[in-house]
């Protein structure tokens, strides 16, 4: 787990990206293609239902949108949709936008 600040880790060969932050880790399985989808997280809002899906985490889908209070920030969240979510994680916004490059 991480004791400083979020940091992510994607492992192409298992096609698993590792989110970790204070106090928790998320294993994330995600294509490389799939990636590429997380540059649109700062466009993507939660209030106009536009999160973007892209992997599993849990046996749920996960869905990627920014945090409307702090544009800055990136919203994970994992459940059967965006409304109900069972677990939520906030990041750094440039984590997310650097792991489509």
């Amino acid at each position: 787990m991480c004791d400083e600040g979020p940091s992510v880790d994607y492992d192409e060969a298992e096609g698993v990206l590792t989110v970790s932050a204070a106090g928790v880790s998320l294993l994330i399985r995600i294509q490389r293609s799939d990636l590429q989808l997380l540059a649109g997280v700062p466009a993507a809002s939660w209030l106009q239902r536009s999160s973007i899906t892209a992997g599993t985490s849990l046996g749920s889908p996960v869905f990627w949108c920014r945090d409307e209070e702090a544009p800055d920030t990136a919203v994970i969240l994992v459940g059967g949709d965006d409304e109900t979510w069972e677990l939520a994680l906030q990041v750094p916004m440039d984590l997310v936008v650097g792991l489509a490059t």
